[in-house]
């Protein structure tokens, strides 16, 4: 009977771990793919910078919706702020931003469960920092950013 019990348990951990609990960096064509032509919902992460959801609650993570059009524009609402710019893929598979009058920041997708997350190398030798949780993806632009 455990032999029965490890094997069910065996094979259920070797389907579901390909797909949905599946981690790693996507390539190139899978972050364009998830990208392009998408409205993204997700939390971003502002170090110490407190922020009050819906409900009240004193979070660290800040709701944000973004538009990545195909032609390379995106847009952005965070908070009362927003922002346009570029975006692209590069040949590494990193999806890199630049906000009008920022330097670009080009960082690895990876997914995580269910959600996609953005982390940064903040400086030459510093710490990877997880800075974007990205959790829901529509197509087109309904929120007309």
């Amino acid at each position: 009977m455990k032999y029965k019990h490890a094997c069910v348990v065996a094979c259920f951990c070797s389907v579901f771990s390909s797909s949905l609990f599946a981690f790693g960096n996507l390539s190139a064509e899978e972050v364009r793919s998830l990208f392009s032509g998408q409205t993204v919902e997700g939390e971003f992460r502002e170090g110490s910078k407190t922020h009050i959801d819906p409900s009240g609650i004193n979070t660290f993570y800040e709701p944000f919706v973004m538009y990545f059009s195909a032609d390379g524009a995106v847009r952005s609402i965070r908070g009362d702020a927003k922002k346009a710019g570029k975006w692209r893929v590069d040949e590494k598979g990193n999806h890199c931003v630049k906000w009008t009058g920022k330097k670009e920041g080009c960082a690895p997708i990876t997914k995580e469960g269910r959600v996609y997350k953005k982390y940064k190398r903040r400086g030459e030798g510093s710490r990877i920092k997880w800075v974007k949780t990205f959790t829901k993806f529509r197509p087109g632009n309904p929120d007309n950013l």
